[in-house]
């Protein structure tokens, strides 16, 4: 009996250790990497999924009336190398940009949080937690009341909205404004999310999530 209990025990402490190794070897091949150079348009619901893992190879924008479900354990890369332009932005870049009535809806939870990094992270060390710049990150443009606005037409509209620091025109779709006389207004829920290496120069003196 003794011998057997020993046999028993050694097996329970071998199977965790031969489980995570599986694990470790199959996950990277088992997540299909997908390019996402189009917005999430106006009057759709876009769910990515944690089987997958998605890099931003522009900015992206979710539209007005447009919303973006991210599942828990999700991996968004932003490119490091972005030959796609979008109006009004002088310098390429990569991000994901949620629009005056856009919704983000990314709810992480602590055992599988949503991670926003930069291409070429293996999510093991190889980028020093320091190292930011490296893509733009995720910004968020709400409806809420400003006093003023440091852009001319914005400042005299009513109600006032202004342009995010840098960007030289409101965008095609006025993707680069924010404020409105809408207190109540929510652009989703970030919940158990992890954003890394951001901070990219997008314009001179202006950056996205700068550290």
């Amino acid at each position: 009996k003794r011998n057997e209990m020993k046999r028993i025990l050694k097996l329970k402490n071998t199977f965790p250790a031969l489980l995570g190794g599986c694990l470790l070897a199959i996950s990277p091949a088992s997540a299909e990497l997908i390019p996402v150079t189009s917005d999430i348009a106006a009057g759709t619901t876009v769910t990515w999924h944690a089987a997958n893992e998605y890099r931003l190879d522009t900015v992206v924008y979710v539209q007005t009336n447009a919303t973006l479900i991210i599942e828990p354990g999700t991996v968004i890369m932003g490119a490091t190398n972005v030959v796609i332009s979008r109006e009004g932005l002088p310098e390429l870049v990569s991000a994901l940009w949620v629009t005056r009535g856009g919704k983000l809806i990314a709810e992480g939870t602590k055992e599988q949080p949503i991670i926003f990094t930069a291409e070429g992270d293996n999510l093991n060390g190889n980028i020093p937690p320091t190292q930011s710049s490296l893509w733009g990150g995720v910004v968020l443009m709400g409806r809420a009341t400003i006093n003023s606005a440091k852009d001319t037409v914005g400042n005299v509209s009513t109600p006032k909205y202004d342009l995010y620091e840098g960007v030289d025109s409101p965008g095609l779709n006025l993707e680069h404004a924010f404020g409105g006389g809408d207190d109540a207004d929510s652009s989703g829920t970030l919940r158990y999310v992890s954003i890394r290496h951001a901070g990219r120069i997008f314009a001179p003196a202006a950056e996205q999530n700068g550290q």
